[in-house]
């Protein structure tokens, strides 16, 4: 099961999360991706659901956000992710 520290690593993103250095950041496929770490998102009721494109290129700008905002380790929540795809893969029917 993926770890406390881990699930508030994805609940308290920086509400100001902006790159200036980055000005193709597409907040809504920043909130794609935090709600799709909380269990929320259903591409189904989406009007304009990202590209896999769009998303590949989000997702390291926002894990760096979280690691900076949090102090949480990489290390940690990577394998909490990986144990957690792990008991979903011997659980899940």
């Amino acid at each position: 099961m993926v770890t406390f520290s881990c699930q508030a690593t994805a609940a308290s993103a920086s509400p100001n999360f902006t790159a200036t250095w980055r000005p193709d950041v597409d907040p809504h496929v920043v909130l794609v991706l935090l709600a799709g770490a909380l269990g929320v998102y259903d591409p189904g009721d989406d009007d304009t659901p990202p590209d896999p494109a769009a998303v590949a290129a989000h997702v390291p700008l926002l894990v760096v956000d979280l690691l900076a905002v949090t102090g949480v380790p990489f290390a940690g929540c990577l394998e909490a992710a990986f144990a957690e795809v792990a008991r979903t893969e011997r659980y899940d029917d």
